[in-house]
């Protein structure tokens, strides 16, 4: 009698349906690594701000403008003048772009309800959801910006 090498049926549909299972508890972590890739994109956004702000505050504090709740510094690199509120940049679009180098083809921006600056990743959704985003809000005299980032898909 000769013996025959192989799998039967059973077999081959046992390792299907445990593939499946694998395949079944694996896939939601797999799709949930755009929404972490795009808020590691807006942490790193939210340290440029914070860095940003710190290195205008500095300069501030030099040139004795940290005081004025409305004036311009200049910075070395940054051709324009920087506005400033109380030594740190002034929460609209066009400062945080000078301050960080932030491009319009990568970065969109929006009023926040408390006054601040909402920045979006202008590749993320087009217009922009209320979710991933980094605020921006200026705080008052000796008092650092308050800089915080919404993580994607957790509202």
């Amino acid at each position: 009698m000769k013996k025959q090498a192989g799998f039967t049926l059973i077999e081959l549909i046992i390792v299907i349906i445990i593939i499946g299972i694998l395949a079944a508890t694996a896939a939601p972590k797999f799709l949930n690594m755009q929404d972490d890739a795009r808020t590691a994109s807006l942490k790193g956004l939210e340290s440029a701000l914070k860095s940003a702000a710190a290195i205008t505050y500095s300069k501030a504090i030099l040139s004795g403008k940290d005081i004025h709740d409305d004036t311009t510094i200049t910075i070395d690199g940054i051709d324009d003048a920087v506005a400033v509120v109380y030594g740190y940049p002034k929460a609209d679009k066009d400062t945080l772009r000078q301050v960080a180098d932030l491009s319009e083809a990568d970065w969109s921006f929006d009023t926040a309800t408390s006054g601040g600056v909402k920045v979006y990743a202008a590749s993320f959704t087009t217009p922009p959801t209320d979710e991933c985003y980094v605020t921006y809000n200026t705080q008052g005299r000796g008092k650092a910006p308050e800089i915080t980032t919404v993580p994607c898909g957790k509202n």
